[in-house]
């Protein structure tokens, strides 16, 4: 194997093909040796148990005739045709053939290419026949000679030695040989030998060395030692094959050598594929993008072109690209679509073409990006004025600034003025403009007016401001949302947003009722007056009350009155019961109404004695047990006191009932006046009856 073909062969091998499954398969016999002669019997195992031949790349397949001396040599060293191992043909003496397919690959496709390295050579008084061909399978999975596979190929080459020297080169076509004039084929000269097939029914291209080449339907070319013998669009197909069958198998033959031993064929460093070669990228990348004709809308853009069959053109409005796919074929559109990163041109022109939908005084970038054909590589290399930037020219325009909404509003009353400024530039001496479709906005370049449906400014041109006042009526409980638009001067209409509703009377609306800071006898209300309802507050506040439930109105107010709009308000409310749950509600009214949040609830917290809060100033153990106490502290309502005579059990709760120590019970008493009880205040208690309060006598002993 030549280590000039094995490089060639290593760079074939990363080349992007037009099929997901194109690939080039390569063989070169190794560095083993073998021979086979058997006669009359093929083999499929010869070569592959020599060298294993390439995954998917078909069937290896070699014949030699019944008792015509011939054989097929795998030799190393061989001839200068490889530094390894290579095959060696020898020439079966007879016009029966020799004979070497390679066949069903994986994935056949219309087209196929084939290249070898080849030597050929016949002593003086010797001849040989060689055949060579591409088409269907059945080409090289029989016994038959070449006669029999006219019409199964679509390419067919045949050179003949006569007497020791190479007389003729044919090739195959409707139905007879014709001569290869200039064929290039050279006896006892190391060859490279390529086939370009196409059986489609439509032509194609396939790129050798950086230049594309057209075959049409049902044609092939031929190429030796690096010139192309056939014609522009190649040859016609060699037989009667229909269009649209895949290439599935080449075929070497060898025959009539007429002397034992005298006529050989040598091969080495084969290469095939089911798909052509793709192109490589240009070398050269398109330059110089220039701009001959600006304007506020559009721009035309021309560049200079580089060395590829075809290019893009991309644009944006920052100088960030991303290189387009090897393969892709992006879609153009020349009205910029303002969502970053546009195809503009794909083509093989070099401009000018005219973008529009632009905005003026605005930079835009552009980057052409030449690839080759038909495969579409990319070169994505920078040049001179690729990329390059354009600013579209400036024109007269209005900008504005914003509009504060008006919120709800009471129908009936007119709001603001708000106010929001207009800036020109470039304008002419046509007459700016404002007005709105919705007729509750009226407008002055006053803040005090008068107010208008609509302004018609005169201005002198060329720079320009002025602040814009807009009053806001609503005439109906409705909401009044849209456009300001602001014109004239030459320049494109602009909107100012604005927004607004009516609203009618109604009592305040309430929300996010909360309770905080909850003590044994009080605890800190919270609500949120959201809206008045074109009604200020005259009184808010809370209502609580014992029982869950309680109507609006029914509880114990704690309020504020005056003048209130909306926000946040918080009140204190004290006396409550300790350990007890509380039912609220927030309410706020105005002149419309009262408004009552939903119910809430709270526990106030234990209220716990102190040592010294009460005394027992008087006691009798005989039947029936009384005791008097007297307390120095106020006893908040719903307070309970136990006492016993024998201590109780620290284990067990102090809220449990029945737990003092031993056999002795106690007396459970509770302030249930309903009020606080004033410190210095004394109370007898008997059993179950109490001067003030209520018991309840479990006494035990």
């Amino acid at each position: 194997m030549n280590r000039y073909y094995a490089t060639l062969i290593a760079i074939a091998a990363i080349i992007s093909f037009g099929s997901v499954n194109a690939q080039p398969w390569t063989y070169n016999f190794g560095t083993a040796t073998g021979v086979y002669n058997t006669s009359n019997t093929p083999s499929t195992t010869f070569l592959n148990g020599l060298t294993a031949t390439p995954s998917g790349g078909g069937t290896y397949r070699v014949r030699m005739p019944n008792a015509q001396v011939g054989s097929f040599n795998v030799e190393n060293p061989g001839t200068s045709l490889g530094t390894d191992s290579e095959l060696r043909i020898v020439v079966p003496t007879g016009a029966s053939s020799a004979k070497l397919g390679i066949y069903d690959w994986s994935t056949p496709a219309t087209v196929a290419y084939s290249k070898f390295k080849m030597r050929s050579t016949s002593v003086t008084g010797a001849n040989g026949t060689f055949v060579i061909a591409m088409g269907i399978n059945t080409i090289g999975n029989d016994n038959q000679t070449f006669s029999s596979h006219y019409n199964n190929s679509v390419a067919m080459l045949q050179f003949i030695y006569s007497n020791g020297v190479l007389t003729s080169v044919n090739r195959r076509i409707s139905g007879s040989f014709f001569a290869v004039i200039g064929s290039g084929l050279a006896k006892d000269t190391d060859q490279e030998i390529e086939f370009y097939v196409n059986n489609g029914a439509a032509s194609t291209i396939y790129s050798r060395s950086g230049t594309n080449y057209t075959l049409n339907s049902q044609t092939w070319d031929l190429w030796v030692a690096g010139t192309k013998i056939s014609p522009a669009n190649g040859w016609a197909k060699a037989g009667t094959i229909a269009s649209g069958i895949n290439l599935s198998g080449f075929c070497f033959w060898a025959e009539s050598a007429g002397l034992a031993n005298s006529a050989n064929l040598y091969l080495d460093d084969l290469e095939y594929s089911n798909a052509f070669p793709a192109c490589t990228a240009p070398s050269t990348n398109a330059s110089d993008i220039s701009f001959p004709n600006v304007t506020t809308s559009t721009l035309d853009i021309q560049w200079v072109n580089g060395n590829g069959g075809g290019r893009v053109v991309k644009m944006n409005t920052s100088n960030s690209f991303t290189a387009p796919t090897d393969g892709s074929n992006p879609t153009a559109n020349t009205t910029w679509q303002n969502g970053g990163e546009q195809v503009v041109f794909n083509g093989s022109g070099s401009g000018p073409i005219t973008i529009d939908g632009l905005t003026q005084n605005t930079t835009y970038h552009f980057r052409v990006f030449e690839y080759c054909t038909p495969n579409r590589n990319y070169q994505v290399a920078f040049t001179t004025g690729n990329p390059n930037p354009q600013t579209t020219a400036s024109g007269p325009g209005l900008s504005s600034g914003t509009l504060s909404a008006f919120g709800a509003q009471c129908t009936g009353s007119s709001y603001g003025p708000n106010m929001f400024t207009i800036t020109g530039s470039n304008l002419t001496l046509a007459n700016v403009t404002v007005s709105s479709a919705i007729s509750q906005y009226t407008f002055s370049t006053d803040i005090g007016g008068p107010f208008t449906a609509s302004l018609n400014l005169t201005q002198p041109g060329g720079a320009y401001t002025q602040d814009i006042y807009a009053l806001f009526t609503p005439s109906a409980v409705a909401t009044y949302n849209g456009n300001i638009v602001v014109g004239g001067g030459g320049a494109v209409n602009i909107n100012v947003a604005v927004s607004g509703s009516g609203i009618s009377s109604a009592a305040p609306t309430l929300n996010s009722p909360a309770s905080s800071v909850i003590t044994s006898v009080g605890a800190t209300l919270e609500a949120n007056i959201a809206s008045v309802n074109c009604s200020d507050v005259t009184a808010r506040g809370f209502e609580w009350s014992l029982i869950n439930g309680f109507a609006n109105g029914a509880g114990t107010q704690v309020n504020e009155t005056g003048t209130f709009g909306t926000g946040t308000y918080t009140l204190n409310v004290t006396g409550l019961p300790a350990n007890t749950t509380i039912y609220w509600k927030a309410y706020a009214t105005n002149g419309t109404g009262t408004t009552y949040s939903a119910q809430q609830t709270f526990n106030t917290a234990q209220f716990f004695l102190s040592v010294g809060d009460i005394s027992v100033i008087a006691v009798n153990s005989n039947t029936p047990d009384n005791f008097a106490f007297v307390n120095w502290v106020d006893l908040p309502n719903n307070i309970i006191i136990k006492f016993t005579d024998g201590g109780f059990n620290a284990a067990v709760s102090a809220t449990a009932a029945l737990n003092a120590r031993g056999t002795e019970g106690f007396v459970i008493w509770r302030n249930n006046t309903g009020n606080s009880i004033p410190a210095g205040t004394v109370i007898q208690v008997q059993s179950a009856t109490t001067t003030l309060g209520s018991a309840t006598d479990a006494t035990s002993g």
